[in-house]
């Protein structure tokens, strides 16, 4: 069965609800019409159909614009966010190739000084995005249509999206969530309301904003939900709040709205799988959930066969959501979008581990070869030191860190955010050492605001180790 595409998805919903307003950002209100008109007369200035279109906008109205034209005249467009260093901008249009660079608040449209290479014969991508590039160079993933189109469709139905209801868009557009937290929406005739910078990485600044707003749905990542778990005064008046990105440690179940776990890559068009933690059995570690609508998920084992219930493997994933492959890498496509013996269309090994429970749900494991803390010759797990402490009352957040070289000398640094109630470094320590083997203990703890985050809202180790390799123990 065929599928309307996003933007064939967007101009019905246009010709439904004409006057019904798309976008909230800030003061400005854009309808339904007006988006479409705009999109269609920037569409008209894109002439070469296939060539990549990069979008060095905000988020908000002009990029959601941009974007829907880019769709419109058949081109994927290419989202980067303008806080980025000029360089990693530079080498994302140079890497995906880009023919045409839409620039600033205004909209305007540079053409690129060297032409583009011709538009490939295959399929032509909805968008283009970089993963994060921490492993080695950034990879450009490109999205088939018919990913986006199923991650649209399985979200709608899944969470009641319809024409009046109020969504949030806190995520850098660089970020693939940003795309789950868009196109959705505005296929529905629903609202998209953009959370200011200063308030979108900031629990109750969010909670504060989505209440104002009437937000119904939210996203936020994972640090940020785990914050707004253990801030039981904030109340934030949504009815879902959605995350993902890491492993979600739950200190409550929230009152008056749901919280939905999901997992999945970039190249899998953002989520694979979905659980509604709010009715888990025990929901401090909550699983990752089954596999959404269109996907399909396998564990396998080193030797590529399919693990029983209840052993580790790793997660490989099938279904309408698995990419096209990396743009211009068809050596790291081939490696890593790639066939299995018995079953039909392409799988993508995600290099993570997971373990089906009895009831079907997954649980996640961490990375194929996830980095341990090393300290004085004895590998510990950053998680359990993190959970450990994050069982006190008064304790918000946690993050170990490494410091100082690979060796006798190196050093384990608790970062901490509290509720503001004191708690001493040896008060800390007497009451991790009720919970942890002398050995994981770190050596010195620092209380901060807040954790460092990166554009994309998820922790930031590197910026982490660099604060505690800095600072003093607290208290």
């Amino acid at each position: 069965m065929t599928h309307p595409d996003v933007p064939t998805m967007v101009c019905a919903a246009a010709e439904r609800y004409p006057t019904a307003v798309a976008i909230e950002d800030g003061d400005r209100r854009v309808s339904y019409e007006e988006l479409v008109e705009a999109a269609r007369r920037m569409a008209s200035e894109f002439v070469t159909p296939g060539q990549v279109i990069a979008l060095h906008l905000p988020r908000g109205a002009d990029f959601i614009t941009a974007a829907l034209a880019a769709m419109l005249a058949g081109a994927p467009f290419l989202p980067i966010d303008p806080h980025l260093p000029a360089e990693r901008v530079e080498q994302m249009i140079t890497l995906a190739d880009a023919g045409i660079v839409v620039r600033g608040e205004d909209g305007t449209t540079a053409a690129r000084p060297r032409q583009a290479v011709a538009p490939p014969a295959g399929p032509v991508p909805a968008y283009i995005i970089f993963t994060s590039g921490s492993l080695g160079e950034p990879k450009g993933v490109e999205v088939s249509h018919a990913g986006l189109s199923n991650l649209v469709r399985w979200h709608n139905a899944a969470y009641g999206v319809a024409s009046g209801t109020r969504a949030l868009h806190t995520a850098g557009i660089s970020f693939d969530a940003a795309i789950w937290e868009i196109w959705p929406y505005v296929c529905a005739g629903a609202t998209v309301v953009v959370a200011p910078d200063e308030v979108r990485t900031t629990p109750d600044l969010l909670a504060e904003f989505a209440a104002e707003r009437d937000i119904e749905i939210a996203f936020v990542t994972t640090p940020v939900a785990e914050e707004l778990l253990r801030m039981p005064e904030v109340k934030p008046g949504w009815r879902l709040l959605l995350t993902g990105g890491d492993r979600l440690r739950m200190s409550r179940r929230p009152e008056g709205w749901r919280i939905v776990n999901h997992y999945g890559p970039t190249e899998a068009t953002v989520v694979t799988t979905a659980v509604d933690v709010t009715a888990c059995a025990d929901p401090s570690r909550p699983p990752i959930g089954r596999p959404i609508a269109g996907a399909e998920v396998l564990l396998i084992g080193r030797d590529g066969e399919a693990v029983a219930t209840g052993e580790s493997g790793e997660i490989v994933i099938g279904g309408e959501g698995v990419a096209l492959g990396y743009r211009g890498r068809p050596d790291l496509t081939e490696a890593t979008f790639v066939a299995l013996p018995g079953r039909p269309g392409r799988w993508y090994r995600t290099g993570d581990m997971a373990r089906a429970l009895p009831d079907g749900n997954l649980d996640f494991l961490g990375r194929v070869n996830a980095e341990q803390l090393k300290v004085r010759g004895v590998r510990v797990e950053a998680a359990e030191i993190e959970d450990a402490m994050l069982r006190h009352p008064h304790v918000r957040a946690a993050l170990a860190v490494i410091t100082g070289p690979a060796s006798s000398e190196s050093r384990l640094t608790l970062l901490v955010v509290g509720d503001g109630t004191a708690i001493s470094a040896r008060e800390a320590r007497a009451f991790l050492s009720g919970h942890l083997a002398p050995w994981c203990l770190p050596d010195r703890f620092m209380w901060v605001p807040r954790l460092p985050l990166t554009a994309n809202g998820k922790v930031d180790r590197a910026a982490a180790r660099e604060l505690a390799s800095g600072g003093q123990e607290s208290r």
